[in-house]
């Protein structure tokens, strides 16, 4: 599909994410936004076919370098896989995640940067990094 850099993008059919397929690549976190609730799984996340695909709107599975983002679309899903391909233009931040039934889950994320012809960066893609439990402070303290 698209390579920009630093990372590989590539469509995935929906039937092929199975539990085993996303532990084979790495992504054992997930982020699914239902309509009316997030649920965050900084472990032990359950795969597209133990959830509610009905209710859900968007998801995200991810490792430390790979992730697989489900989006719905007026015909269905869309399913991309991205690969990290290199890690030199990339811009990493750390989001606090309120509202959640266990304050202190930290979202790192990973900006893809490209320049343009006059030198000056943008980001070309956004994926989920890493899901951070702070265990120990419920108001996401050190």
């Amino acid at each position: 599909m698209d390579k920009t850099q630093g990372v590989k993008l590539t469509p995935v059919a929906p039937s092929e994410v199975s539990k085993e397929w996303l532990a084979d690549q790495g992504m054992t976190q997930a982020l699914l936004y239902y309509w009316d609730h997030i649920e965050a799984y900084p472990y032990h996340a359950p795969s597209p076919r133990e959830i509610e695909m009905e209710q859900l709107f968007e998801a995200y599975w991810f490792g430390e370098t790979v992730a697989v983002h489900f989006y719905r679309l007026d015909h269905g899903w869309q399913v991309i896989w991205c690969t990290e391909t290199g890690t030199e233009e990339c811009l990493d931040e750390r989001q606090f995640i309120q509202r959640m039934d266990d304050f202190g889950k930290t979202l790192c994320i990973r900006n893809y940067l490209e320049a343009d012809e006059d030198g000056q960066f943008h980001v070309v893609y956004t994926r989920p990094l890493k899901l951070e439990a702070n265990l120990g402070s419920s108001k996401g303290g050190e």
